[in-house]
């Protein structure tokens, strides 16, 4: 497949050539958000490679799900079977759908059956993404082996606010809902349902899908205590086709929680215990199958400012899953687990001058697989003249989960956990203040990855290894921004000299977006070379053919409280599939309609 080179390329040269009146001159661009996730601090611009999703951003994709969002980052591969709301995974360069830790304000929504279901979740409840690439198990224990994705909703606003959206379009989609803010409270309610499209190859009949969420949150400082509580809630219906193929369907409900409290015992000390919960829950409709996760977790961390620019991060954490699960293949049918996970975890940041270097370790106990310690360690220095030298290293490891170890059929309880070496070197440079260049390469080598064999049985293999290369290209003028990444990457499953699954060798992202103060609009480019996949009717290994879609946006403000935009998906109409034998979405209007109440006034 010929990716379009030419086309992103000149979009980008297009913006740097804009003219910048005098009077539209903005202050130099800050391509450097504050991130919290690479570190579990607050810090400006750090030495791990991270991504961070805006609202303004999220505002202006108007996706129906953070899938849509994440697909178009630089590294992250998505791979979804069929539609809206099918199941959704996330290829972290180039690592396992299981191998890219989720959370959602800080509590893990893995569940311990499947991925997690980041196609439930709406958009209208984040305040921004942070994307941490590379391991940091580290500091957030198991599965982190490709990145961390952190899911931060949005928090109360000073001022008392309403509002009201509503949206309908293309495949009978439609949906609304409202949000109430103001002082340390905030409590929004969406609701989406789509009739959908034929998700399996070959089929006529369409698979809907429907999602109820709702979201709280606050934030109150008392005697000096800085209190915070989080939640997120999604339930719905997901159509989709079994086995023959068969329509069937099965509701879900996924639950996120956090509760902290965090306080100073001295100037430089900073003390936090935040308690977790997250549930996962999955009933078909049409048998008796369930599959319930419940996760509960505690995290203690402290860190303490020293002298000469040492920043020190130390911490515990505890948490238990429970699975309960019932199907209908193999004896018995009903399965689960309950564990128990410690850990301890250190970490120290410093500074000088252009010098920066963080080091970090955690040593887990998990009941089951027994002690696993790890690190990571990135080294960065700045230069005079706009350019940044980087060098992160680390280990990860993932335990396995229930499903490899207990499913009927089709899993093997003398799996041993999955460990990884992992290797980038990195090279940023401003070429101005509006133009922003990155370059990386990485390397990640996994010791007994765990694969299906011939028989859908889990196994250890001996080594997989990823190989790659990344360039990301961001340029600011004005009110117009414009962003390319190109992903080139060997994923292979040494063991077997055999390229794993669905990991494009090739990619490409571009995006183009216009932000004014009356109307606003977005181009969307995503494009994958061909790559290896499992045909769904014959089992059999093929090679899955590339694809390119382009997507839409438009936003028009005839007065402050309304806004109405618009987003055509799929605009040139592609048949395209991201999992073999799953046809992605055809195109697609949506409309949406939003007004603000701003009661404060």
């Amino acid at each position: 497949m010929q990716l379009p080179y030419p086309a992103a390329l000149a979009a980008l040269a297009a913006v740097a050539a804009l003219p910048v009146s005098a009077d539209n001159a903005e202050p130099p661009v800050t391509f450097e958000p504050i991130v919290t996730t690479a570190t579990r601090t607050a810090v400006r611009d750090p030495v791990a490679p991270t991504i961070v999703i805006t609202r303004e951003q999220i505002a202006r994709s108007q996706a129906i799900d953070v899938a849509e969002l994440l697909r178009l980052q630089t590294g992250i591969e998505i791979a979804r079977s069929g539609g809206p709301g099918q199941q959704t995974s996330i290829f972290t360069r180039g690592t396992e759908s299981d191998h890219t830790l989720v959370l959602v304000d800080g509590v893990r929504i893995n569940p311990s059956i499947g991925t997690a279901a980041i196609q439930n979740i709406n958009p209208d409840h984040v305040e921004r993404i942070e994307i941490v690439k590379g391991p940091r198990t580290s500091l957030f224990g198991s599965d982190a082996i490709g990145g961390v994705i952190n899911i931060i909703t949005q928090t109360p606003t000073d001022d008392l606010r309403i509002e009201v959206d509503a949206e309908g379009g293309g495949l009978g989609s439609r949906g609304g809902g409202m949000a109430i803010s103001g002082g340390h409270f905030r409590l929004a309610a969406e609701h989406f349902e789509t009739d959908g499209h034929p998700v399996v190859r070959g089929a006529t009949r369409d698979r809907g899908f429907d999602n109820t969420s709702v979201s709280a949150s606050s934030d109150h400082t008392l005697a000096g205590v800085r209190l915070r509580a989080n939640a997120l809630h999604a339930q719905g219906t997901t159509q989709y086709f079994a086995f023959g193929p068969s329509a069937v369907s099965q509701d879900f409900r996924n639950d996120a929680v956090s509760l902290s409290a965090a306080f100073k015992p001295s100037r430089t000390w900073t003390s936090e215990l935040t308690l977790g919960y997250a549930r996962d829950d999955l009933e078909q409709n049409d048998n008796d199958d369930r599959a319930d996760t419940r996760r509960h977790s505690i995290d203690w961390q402290n860190d303490i400012d020293l002298p000469a620019g040492h920043t020190l991060t130390a911490g515990a954490s505890w948490r238990r899953d429970d699975v309960d699960a019932f199907t209908g293949f193999g004896m018995p049918p009903a399965y689960g687990e309950q564990r128990n996970i410690a850990a301890v975890f250190l970490q120290d940041q410093w500074q000088a001058g252009g010098h920066r270097l963080v080091a970090a370790a955690r040593h887990t106990d998990d009941e089951r697989f027994g002690h696993h310690t790890t690190w990571n360690a990135d080294y960065g220095h700045d230069f005079d003249f706009g350019t940044r030298l980087s060098v992160s290293a680390g280990t990860g490891f993932r335990a396995p989960s229930t499903v490899d170890l207990f499913f009927p059929g089709f899993s093997n309880p003398d799996l041993d956990a999955e460990t990884s070496r992992n290797l980038e070197i990195g090279l940023r440079h401003r070429v101005s203040q509006q133009v922003q260049l990155g370059l990386a390469a990485f390397r990640n080598d996994i010791d007994d990855l765990i694969a299906s064999d011939a028989s859908f049985t889990p196994q250890n293999i001996q080594q997989a290894r990823i190989e790659g290369l990344e360039l990301d290209v961001q340029a600011v003028l004005a009110a117009w921004s414009a962003r390319i990444g190109y992903v080139v990457q060997d994923a292979d499953n040494l063991s077997a000299d055999q390229a794993l699954l669905r990991r494009s060798p090739r990619r490409l992202t571009a995006q183009l977006a216009y932000d004014g103060t009356r109307w606003g609009a977005g181009l969307d480019v995503v494009g994958a070379s061909r790559r290896p996949d499992i045909d769904p009717d014959t089992f059999a290994r093929i090679s899955a053919p590339g694809y390119a879609v382009v997507n839409l946006t438009s936003r028009w403000t005839p007065c402050p409280p309304l806004t109405l935009s618009l987003r055509l998906e799929n605009v040139l109409d592609k048949d395209y599939e991201t999992a073999a034998g799953f046809p992605a979405q055809p195109r697609t209007l949506l409309a949406r309609l939003r007004y603000r109440f701003d009661l404060s006034r």
